[in-house]
């Protein structure tokens, strides 16, 4: 039989081991899912900050969409149609007809180089008239709207050892015959295999 002091030895001893059972296989797991839940809580709640966020942005998207639409209204209406740019060669026929010039117009296709963003046409404009009035071909169609870029220009005054004013009927001696080589875009973008290196 054991002693009533033993009794309390093993009594308390067993308690111990009970309360660390307890704290080992109850209290520590239920921390560590108390500290995972909060984690997680608050990367959700990023998460939903986040998308508060980008729900923000949408709306203030919405709400410049006129003023965004009106300006790709404007930047579309730069380019030039690439089957059809009949628009823009009235344009330039019409330029040349207020400048006084006559004008001959020859189409060309542009090779694509690698930094072109898009598609474009060519031609090659040859004019004919006075001098001044070249000049202000040019200046009119350096301010048109059309998004084009002139590869080559060539002003030459006409002479007996230049030919070019044949081309032209009534021009003389000391008019203008001014060639230009105009690369218009289309706005589309060229695939990869149609760019020249």
């Amino acid at each position: 039989m054991l002693s009533p002091k033993r009794k309390i030895y093993i009594a308390v001893a067993v308690a111990v081991v009970i309360s660390v059972c307890f704290l080992v296989l109850g209290v520590i797991p239920f921390q560590s899912q108390v500290v995972r839940s909060s984690r997680a809580f608050t990367s959700q709640r990023a998460l939903l900050d986040l998308i508060n966020v980008r729900i923000d942005e949408v709306k203030g998207f919405q709400d410049d969409r006129s003023s965004l639409s009106h300006n790709l209204n404007r930047i579309e209406s730069v380019f030039v149609e690439a089957d059809s740019p009949v628009v823009f060669l009235n344009h330039i026929e019409m330029i040349a007809q207020l400048s006084n010039l006559s004008i001959k117009i020859y189409p060309f296709q542009p090779k694509v180089a690698m930094d072109d963003l898009w598609l474009s046409v060519g031609f090659r404009v040859n004019l004919g008239g006075r001098g001044q009035d070249c000049l202000r071909f040019l200046e009119a169609l350096e301010q048109s709207k059309w998004l084009f870029e002139v590869l080559e220009l060539n002003l030459q005054k006409i002479s007996d050892e230049n030919p070019n004013y044949k081309e032209f009927e009534g021009l003389q001696k000391g008019d203008a015959y001014l060639s230009l080589t105009v690369k218009a875009y289309s706005g589309e973008i060229p695939a990869p295999a149609d760019r020249s290196l």
